[in-house]
Order: C-alpha cells, then structure tokens, then sequence
C-alpha cells in the first residue's frame, strides 16, 4: 500500500507541477485576449481539446480525461476571467 501511495504522491506532484503552468499559460492567454477583445470561452477550441482528451487515452479512462479537461479549462477560464477583472458569468455566455 506504501508503494502504491507513492506513486500516486507522485503523480500529483507531477500534476499540480503542470497545472501550474497551465494557469500561467491562461493568464497570458487572458492578456492577450483582453488586448484583442475576445471573449474567454472559446466553445469550439475547447471541443475540440475535449474530443482529442478522450482520444488520447485508453477508451475505459476516455470519460474521465474529458471530465478532468473539462474541469481544468473551467479553472482556467475561472483564472482568465479574475485576473481580466470579468465576472465568473462570462464564462458560460461568451
């Protein structure tokens, strides 16, 4: 069991590692968007990100990483809009 938690430590290290830098990609993106005037949800982007998710791994694990996915953009999307001083709202209406 030690061992087998270990990796998952392990895992999540690695996970949060690049969470991380995901969100600091999001807020460059924020930027950016703000700049050209474009909203923060991108719907179709974001589509295609969760078909290439599920594609990506074995079909039994396909719902979970779109679910993950799904999450992590709406954490991003959430970043986007904070530090673009918008409200949450946006999100689901742009």
């Amino acid at each position: 069991m030690d061992e087998l938690r270990a990796n998952i430590d392990l895992a999540d290290r690695e996970i949060l590692k690049y969470f991380c830098l995901r969100m600091e990609t999001a807020r460059a993106i924020g930027e950016y968007k703000e700049a050209h005037g474009l909203p923060t949800l991108d719907a179709a982007r974001e589509a295609k990100k969760l078909d290439a998710a599920a594609a990506s791994v074995p079909e039994k694990f396909a719902p979970y990483a779109r679910e993950l996915m799904a999450q992590l953009m709406a954490l991003s999307r959430a970043y986007q809009n904070e530090t673009r001083g918008l409200p949450q709202e946006e999100n689901e209406h742009a």
